[in-house]
């Protein structure tokens, strides 16, 4: 129709993209300068979690949408509670937490504590910067 023609009038030379109909579980277009143009009275949108749909991380574009009232904010979680929720988040969080573990462990073994914080009151920095000259 005539927005298509505008589309296809609005392309730079040498960067054209074509249009296909779509039809649900069409293949991916990536390298192809392809897009598929889906009927919404066949295929209508439904709003999926922000995070997915809008990777713009200032949150600009989303929010202008929401404040217009064409998305909702939904109960699904942000990005960071969707990561550290994931098994990838709690598969990192754990490796962390271990390796923690193994620090401090071999610090207080060394020294005595693992760090400023655990540093016991007889301790303190010596002139050249150093924890664990003992004060008299």
């Amino acid at each position: 129709g005539a927005l298509a023609a505008a589309v296809a009038a609005a392309q730079p030379e040498g960067h054209r993209v074509t249009f296909e109909a779509g039809a649900g579980n069409d293949e991916d277009t990536l390298g192809r300068n392809m897009l598929y143009v889906y009927d919404t009275e066949d295929y209508p949108f439904h709003q999926a979690e922000l995070y997915h749909q809008f990777h713009d991380y200032a949150g600009s574009y989303r929010d202008i949408l929401v404040g217009r009232g064409e998305l909702i904010e939904t109960d699904c979680p942000n990005e960071l509670a969707a990561f550290a929720t994931s098994p990838l988040g709690i598969g990192l969080l754990c490796v962390f937490s271990v390796f923690v573990l193994l620090f401090c462990t071999a610090m207080a073994a060394k020294h005595g504590f693992c760090c400023r914080c655990c540093l016991p009151s007889s301790f303190e920095k010596s002139s050249s910067g150093h924890v664990g000259d003992v004060l008299p």
